[in-house]
């Protein structure tokens, strides 16, 4: 893709090679999205934004805060740290000969058991696949045909086809008749808990081995992962052993721990987890240093992305500023509650608990000793229902008109708090139900949604002001589209 300009603002180009480089930061998985037409776009007017918010903030004098300028650092640190890893990557190559050798010393990774292809047609009688085989022999329909017309299994759409499958990928009685079958000819009926199946075997492997050239790619793409750890923690060894021991900020340790996903920090937050980010952040250092030893930070690509991440603070700093001016205040919130009252409306609703047994008469007899304090109804549901909900004493929770079958539904909202109901019949057997609490319908209350509705309002005036200042800048700077 040429490096035209995709917008001018000012002297200040953007350019394609700008969007790559964007897009390039992401993580792989977000990329393929952010390289169509779409995702390009979308990253153009982000971009964009960035610009003239840095513009706004250098021109006002802003500079980055003390917490922007450390990320900036860190982020320097790791960029070249990167260059490093790369370098040493760059020096890792996989031969022919390596390949080769641990196909064979690792031949046994690479075995392949007996496989068929088959097709089959599944139907619910013997009488129908037995009519369904003489019509296919006789000539009268295909295989394929036959499957696409009668047979109940999903495959039926593809004429039956299951592709390749080995030893215990189906039930035993298909298994045994698939590889007991003749290529290409139609088994007679064979019965497993589906039904009654016709299967046509069209293609056989025997046992063997995944040849070489299969599987060449992913033996290369193995080693080569492996030699490259190898070689990184060579390349930090040697230039650890170069630079000497270097004087971490306990701070720096924090910053790198707080990156971690939120399931890590527990562990990391012990002596053994700092020593390991404490290993990680050493070896950042110590890579930087060899990279501006190599000048890698006197290079032009460096800079680009520095100016990067620079206007990306400086943005994100302004924009923060912008959101501490958005405050909603309590008058605000009400007129927004008092006009969309109805989104808050809630119907009438029980909480029960309920015991549910197969027959009337041990509904009955677990009422009755309820009802003579002989057990609780809670002891009683964890004792005898056959509901999930007995670990929890029966209890089902609140729950409103239509969520529950329609009998025990009924006699939910028509009994009183606190009672035992008569057995209710449903098709699931018989339950006793205790209802706990009523809410009557109407709205929740002001005070019980508040909080969600300032919240709600916060991020849409967010992006209200967010969007504003985004234009003001635009139309100050002028900005041009190519």
């Amino acid at each position: 893709m040429a490096n035209e300009y995709l917008a001018k603002i000012g002297d200040l180009l953007i350019t394609n090679e700008d969007i790559d480089r964007v897009i390039a930061s992401f993580p792989e998985e977000q990329r393929r999205y952010l390289t169509t037409a779409e995702g390009r776009e979308r990253i153009l007017n982000q971009k964009i934004a960035n610009c003239v918010m840095a513009l706004d903030a250098k021109e006002s004098g802003e500079a980055l805060s003390d917490e922007f300028k450390m990320m900036k650092a860190d982020f320097e640190e790791q960029y070249l740290a990167q260059l490093e890893i790369t370098d040493a990557f760059a020096e890792v190559v996989v031969s022919d000969e390596e390949a080769q050798k641990y196909y064979e010393d690792c031949k046994e990774n690479f075995k392949t058991d007996e496989q068929v292809n088959a097709r089959h047609i599944l139907v619910d009688t013997l009488e129908q696949c037995q009519e369904i085989r003489n019509k296919i022999l006789t000539g009268e329909i295909s295989f394929e045909d036959a499957a696409k017309e009668h047979s109940t299994c999903s495959s039926a759409a593809d004429g039956g086809e299951l592709g390749f499958f080995g030893h215990g990928m189906m039930v035993a009685e298909f298994d045994e008749a698939a590889f007991a079958a003749a290529l290409n000819e139609v088994t007679e009926p064979v019965k497993t808990q589906f039904g009654y199946h016709l299967i046509k075997v069209v293609e056989k492997k025997e046992p063997g081995y995944t040849p070489f050239e299969e599987v060449e790619a992913q033996i290369r793409q193995g080693l080569s992962q492996q030699k490259q750890n190898q070689a990184l923690l060579d390349r930090i060894a040697a230039l650890t052993e170069k630079y000497g021991p270097q004087d971490i900020d306990e701070a720096a340790i924090d910053r790198l721990i707080a990156m971690y996903p939120p399931q890590h920090q527990e562990f990391l937050a012990t002596e053994e987890g700092r020593n390991g980010v404490r290993d990680q952040k050493t070896a950042y250092m110590v890579m930087t240093l060899a990279s501006r030893e190599k000048g890698k930070d006197k290079e032009e690509s460096f800079f680009r992305a520095m100016n990067d991440y620079e206007e990306q603070m400086l943005a994100q700093q302004m924009i923060q500023k912008l959101f501490d001016s958005v405050a909603i205040t309590d008058e605000e919130a009400k007129k927004y509650y008092d006009v969309t009252i109805s989104a808050y409306r809630i119907n009438e609703q029980v909480r029960a608990k309920h015991i549910l047994v197969d027959t009337l008469e041990s509904a009955q007899e677990i009422r009755n000793r309820i009802l003579a304090g002989e057990i609780s109804f809670e002891d009683a549901a964890k004792e005898n229902s056959t509901c999930p909900s007995k670990e929890e004493g029966g209890d089902l929770g609140f729950f409103e008109h239509g969520q529950m079958v329609k009998e025990f539904d009924e006699a939910a909202f028509a009994a009183p708090v606190g009672e035992v109901t008569e057995p209710v019949k449903t098709n699931f057997g018989y339950h006793l139900i205790k209802v706990e609490a009523k809410k009557e319908a109407g709205e929740k209350p002001f005070e019980e949604v508040k909080a969600q509705i300032v919240q709600q309002m916060t991020e849409q005036r967010k992006n209200e002001v967010y969007f504003a200042k985004v234009q003001e800048l635009k139309d100050r700077f002028g900005v041009e589209m190519a």
